[in-house]
């Protein structure tokens, strides 16, 4: 009897040992699979990454590209300009030079431009002397 109740503890210790291990192999093989499971999510993650990135360069190249246009039409746009007023200038400096001839400026434009520069002119003068005597008349108190 006492032999039988050894042999069913050793049977019983066998059986604990045996779910124990069969525990521990299938802990071992989860770890395994989501080990498997991380390395492939990793992988994805790189290679998601790398896309974006390449996506982004792609999208920056794009938004250059665009950029260059955009200064290219505004630079013909304002050179188109400048031919415009270097050809009003020239045909307003042409009907000046011969107006002279006969003594008078016609061309109200003119005239109006004209005033303006010189009131600017005085403006700009004032302002000067002001400043210069603003520095020069403080006092350190």
């Amino acid at each position: 009897m006492e032999q039988v109740k050894v042999q069913m503890k050793m049977a019983h210790k066998a059986a604990s040992l045996e779910k124990q291990e069969q525990y521990y192999l299938r802990i071992g093989k989860q770890v395994q699979d989501a080990n498997a499971e991380l390395q492939k999510l990793s992988e994805q993650s790189e290679k998601l990454r790398t896309e974006r990135i390449e996506k982004q360069d792609c999208y920056d190249k794009e938004m250059l590209k665009e950029n260059e246009r955009e200064r290219a039409v505004r630079a013909v746009h304002q050179l188109e300009q400048v031919k415009e007023a270097v050809m009003t200038f020239a045909s307003l400096k042409a009907q000046v030079t011969l107006d002279e001839k006969s003594g008078k400026l016609v061309n109200d434009f003119v005239k109006k431009l004209f005033r303006n520069t010189c009131r600017s002119k005085r403006k700009l003068r004032k302002s000067l002397k002001k400043n210069r005597s603003g520095k020069s008349g403080c006092s350190l108190s």
